[in-house]
């Protein structure tokens, strides 16, 4: 069990065996976390295999089934995920998703429903308040992503089906602004009442909010000890 003490948001980790050492000749300071690994903040919350901080690079690397989840609710997964903080180590900075990259979040108007953005990698950059700024897609990109009247109460009208070679996403008060798709994207629009239902998961899709830890003592817990929670409650009521 580990604490990255931090005034504004401390980050709470907690594995079955930590190992720390320093490294030379800068006598950098390196902590690794195996097996059962589980961290909250109120920016983010993941579990992974295996972590690592190096704390003069400021970055963290998470392999091993490696899940994680923003403020703003939505969920990452990746082969690696790589988590680079400000010079502080007080918020992110930028973040990298390395192979079979793939972002989820629920629909706020249609139940089990999934916004869903796939690609080979992802880079993320976030703004002075640690919020995710934009998204990079890079290499065979494929989103599915639901459309909504702009007027209340914001009724689904249909889903975007969007295959290209990249996207670039920009997000702003924790929401998608703008989609900026690359190199003649192959676009595909089904109005609500007629989505296919095998045209509503992207490859490797799985929503792990059940092993999502919602305050700093569910880092403790193990998914099989915790209660599913349902879909609109995945998010963390303090977030």
């Amino acid at each position: 069990y580990m604490v990255q003490a931090n005034n504004d948001d401390s980050l709470f980790v907690h594995s079955d065996t930590i190992y720390g050492y320093m490294t030379l000749p800068d006598s950098s300071k390196v902590a690794q976390f195996y097996t059962g690994v589980r961290f909250y903040s109120n920016q983010l919350q993941g579990t992974c295999d295996t972590l690592t901080f190096e704390e003069s690079k400021h970055i963290l690397h998470m392999i091993g089934k490696p899940v994680l989840w923003l403020s703003n609710g939505y969920q990452l997964t990746a082969e690696k995920i790589d988590l680079k903080l400000t010079e502080d180590n007080k918020t992110l900075d930028s973040m990298i998703l390395t192979k079979k990259a793939l972002i989820v979040q629920p629909d706020e108007n249609i139940k089990e429903a999934y916004n869903q953005v796939q690609g080979r990698d992802m880079f993320a950059l976030f703004d002075q308040d640690g919020q995710i700024d934009q998204m990079h897609v890079i290499g065979n990109a494929h989103s599915l992503y639901y459309a909504n009247e702009q007027e209340p109460p914001h009724a689904s009208v249909g889903m975007n089906d969007i295959i290209c070679s990249s996207i670039k996403i920009f997000f702003e008060n924790k929401k998608v602004k703008q989609f900026v798709f690359v190199t003649q994207p192959d676009a595909i629009f089904y109005p609500t009442d007629q989505i296919p239902q095998s045209k509503t998961r992207l490859k490797g899709f799985i929503w792990r909010a059940d092993e999502r830890p919602l305050s700093k003592a569910d880092i403790f817990v193990f998914p099989a000890e915790k209660e599913q929670p349902k879909d609109n409650e995945a998010s963390p009521d303090t977030l």
